[in-house]
């Protein structure tokens, strides 16, 4: 009830009294058609009650108001202390979550990877990098999970295309390197490192087969392909004639290449941190004005 409602109320009580007083005392002016049956003193004792009643009734329906606007605001307390755990549990999932995408850029093992793969240890190179390759295709599929809302905001937004951006730059370095250690002699066997021990036009086959095994993996992900088709080393390697006499040298210059976009990746890192931080002070402020 609005306070005006009160102040209506106070009134007609206050002013009931006097009324009925004025209306008990005064001329019956159609006392031939309507005649007053009883003394004042009975119609001031029957008003009397009636008021008292109403009283009675009003203090009661301000009590029951006042009960049930308090049973409102602990129902809804309760339910927001509900949501608010409910969405601590998620925070927690998903920060668990955000620290396994960053441990999952495990610079280490991929530096050891390339390491081994310049000194020409490529058996070794290729288990490292097929352990990193298996985790990243874990962690992938799994970030698709996090946000499920249908508007996202800004900060989660920025956090969903950092990540993804950086698992294709990741995930292409993985999968190029994969390539030179499938495709070169290993050093430690096989003492010529310019031999490929198989034809020009195998090595491109088999870099288009490579290829086209990834793409056709993303076939609705319009951003992986875009990115593999301009900065994939296998895509490079399909562009080189394989009866060229250059064709070795042109090689080793793309593996040079390769080895340099490590550093980018290295630095992609640190945006990942950035973007992480940044989304879950978001989520911590959003779950909080949960309670205010």
């Amino acid at each position: 009830m609005k306070t005006k409602h009160y102040i209506i109320i106070l009134f007609a009580i206050i002013a009931a009294p006097v009324i009925v007083n004025l209306i008990l005392y005064s001329n019956n002016p159609i006392s031939d058609w309507l005649p007053t049956v009883g003394q004042p003193n009975e119609w001031i004792g029957f008003w009397g009650n009636v008021a008292g009643n109403i009283l009675g009734g009003i203090i009661v329906l301000i009590v029951l108001h006042y009960t049930l606007k308090e049973n409102a605001v602990i129902r809804e307390y309760q339910i927001k202390t509900i949501k608010y755990t409910q969405q601590q549990i998620w925070l927690d999932n998903l920060r668990q979550q955000v620290i396994g995408n960053y441990n999952m850029l495990d610079m280490q093992k991929l530096s050891i990877a390339l390491y081994k793969l310049q000194q020409g240890k490529y058996e070794e190179a290729q288990i490292s990098l097929l352990t990193l390759n298996r985790n990243i295709e874990f962690q992938t599929n799994s970030s698709s999970l996090y946000f499920l809302r249908n508007e996202l905001s800004q900060e989660e937004q920025e956090y969903n295309s950092c990540l993804k951006r950086i698992l294709i730059e990741f995930g292409c370095l993985i999968n190029d390197s994969i390539f030179f250690t499938s495709i070169l002699p290993d050093l430690t066997k096989k003492p010529e490192p310019n031999v490929f021990g198989m034809p020009n036009d195998t090595v491109i086959l088999y870099a288009k087969n490579s290829y086209d095994a990834i793409t056709s993996s993303t076939l609705f992900d319009t951003e992986t392909q875009d990115y593999y088709s301009k900065n994939s080393i296998l895509s490079k390697v399909m562009t080189l004639n394989p009866r060229d006499t250059e064709f070795l040298s042109k090689f080793y210059e793309l593996l040079v290449e390769h080895y340099q976009k490590f550093g980018i990746i290295h630095a992609r890192k640190y945006e990942l941190i950035a973007c992480t931080e940044k989304v879950l002070r978001y989520e911590e402020r959003r779950i909080n004005q949960i309670l205010e």
